[in-house]
């Protein structure tokens, strides 16, 4: 497992993860959700998304008040290199309900 840590991007709309090194975590807990799946997790929660790569697979994160001004992510060997870029949308609530609303029925017409 690889550890790094990306800064809070500020005004910027893009964010990268910086190497810090190799780590090493324990798997206290596992679970499978039915699709579609919304959970919530506290932030000293350490996750994993397994997802089935012959499906479309959309993670939205929404971030609550901002606590410090990066955070530490890790990455198992067998990842894919593309997962350390992320793109930052910034939106209003109302904003995000429309869009989300729009993307729901757009995946129950589209099953």
């Amino acid at each position: 497992m690889s550890e790094y840590r990306y800064v809070s991007p500020g005004t910027k709309n893009n964010i990268e993860l910086s190497y810090i090194g190799k780590a090493r975590v324990k798997m206290v807990a596992a679970s499978k959700l039915k699709v579609p799946a919304l959970y919530l997790q506290k932030n000293n929660t350490l996750h994993q998304v397994v997802a089935d790569r012959k499906k479309m697979v959309a993670t939205l994160v929404v971030q609550g008040p901002v606590l410090k001004n990066y955070t530490n992510v890790y990455k198992s060997a067998t990842s894919d290199s593309s997962c350390c870029n992320f793109n930052v949308i910034r939106m209003t609530e109302l904003d995000l309900f429309f869009k989300l609303t729009k993307l729901i029925q757009y995946l129950q017409n589209n099953r």
